[in-house]
């Protein structure tokens, strides 16, 4: 019995260890806008986007695209960020080689891979009243 104790606490310790590790990641992670659908586009490519910021930095535009196809396809899109508050708006497109059945989130946690995925918010931008748009 006492091998499966020892078992036990470490498991216990272990199990402490990367909930706290994860809880910390996520603290430096702060949300403005969550997850928002934004179309369909294309041959079943879904693209959603948020506003957060990462290691307490800027905040950014992170965007999430599936490719639901059963074939590899190119995305190509234009996105329109406006700010309610100022009236000013930007530009940016956004290219990516989709693999089949795939998802790529622009994140925190995708770090230099979600690069492609991430737009940052310039000064004087309210990222609470941000909306964005794919320009066709």
């Amino acid at each position: 019995m006492l091998p499966q104790l020892q078992n036990l606490k470490k498991f216990i310790v272990v199990f402490l260890f990367f909930g706290l590790f994860a809880n910390v990641s996520q603290a430096q992670e702060q949300v403005v806008q969550d997850w928002k659908v934004l179309k369909e586009i294309g041959n079943e490519i879904d693209v959603a986007y948020r506003i957060a910021s990462c290691d307490l930095g800027k905040a950014s535009l992170q965007l999430s695209v599936f490719n639901e196809s059963l074939e590899d396809q190119d995305l190509k899109l234009k996105l329109k960020i406006s700010d309610k508050d100022s009236g000013q708006s930007f530009e940016k497109e956004i290219i990516l080689s989709a693999k089949k059945m795939m998802i790529y989130k622009g994140d925190c946690l995708a770090g230099a891979a979600g690069d492609a995925l991430r737009v940052e918010i310039p000064m004087g931008y309210n990222p609470s009243q941000l909306k964005v748009s794919i320009q066709e």
